[in-house]
């Protein structure tokens, strides 16, 4: 039996599980803005109340962004050292990388927005088409295919218009749009897109899809010794 601790910072809050097999028993959650005050409390009182100790966790798995730097920053610090203190294992997760998970199809290209501030959005796109272009062949072994899926994604941080005017230039087929920039960028996205696209979420990734990430990760042995928050800026679409 694995029992994990999920932390993910989001963009208003900050969210803590508590996983047994990958089966979330109990969530909580607290303000952004209480977290420096309410972290260690919130994340005792959840573990008291199922009986558990630090010592019975074998792993924490922290969000690691996109999400408002100051709130990501206190949420890995308290991970980081709380991880230090007891030894316990850390796992990081690229937020982006979990959302495409959550929404990705292995037919359709999906597209990651979610609000950077500034004008500007974090991307991720899966590109199923590009994987298959790039390893066309029957006889792949699985360290192939497994190289293939990851050519198949892109992520980085870019200004909203000329991102999403990209877009439009790049690809003709239909695109599905997850994240909290679908939204934000709406008027933008019907103006270079139009009719190909096709939101499917508003929301960052989910809890789950994150302890999800987490738990493929740990059964790889991918641990991490400190976990930093995600930074993209600077990236070219």
């Amino acid at each position: 039996m694995v029992v994990f601790l999920t932390i993910h910072a989001r963009y208003k809050d900050v969210q803590w599980g508590i996983f047994r097999d990958g089966v979330l028993i109990e969530a909580a959650a607290d303000e952004s803005k209480k977290v420096s005050k309410n972290f260690l409390i919130m994340l005792e009182n959840l573990l008291q109340k199922h009986k558990l100790i630090f010592s019975d966790l074998s792993f924490i798995v922290a969000h690691r962004g996109p999400a408002p730097l100051t709130t990501l920053r206190v949420s890995l610090a308290t991970v980081n050292g709380l991880a230090f203190a007891t030894g316990i294992p850390l796992i990081g997760v690229n937020g982006l990388e979990a959302l495409l998970d959550e929404h990705s199809h292995p037919e359709k290209i999906t597209v990651v927005l979610l609000n950077a501030f500034c004008n500007e959005v974090y991307y991720g796109i899966d590109n199923p088409h590009a994987a298959y272009s790039l390893h066309n062949s029957s006889e792949e072994d699985s360290s192939t295919i497994k190289n293939s899926f990851c050519e198949s994604r892109r992520y980085g941080c870019a200004p909203a218009s000329s991102f999403i005017e990209s877009l439009a230039q790049q690809y003709t087929e239909p695109l599905s749009l997850v994240g909290n920039g679908v939204e934000l960028y709406s008027d933008l996205i019907h103006t270079h897109l139009a009719g190909n696209a096709n939101p499917l979420s508003n929301d960052i990734a989910s809890l789950e899809a994150i302890a999800k990430k987490g738990l493929e990760k740990w059964n790889s042995k991918e641990i991490t010794g400190e976990v930093t928050p995600l930074y993209l800026k600077g990236a070219t679409p």
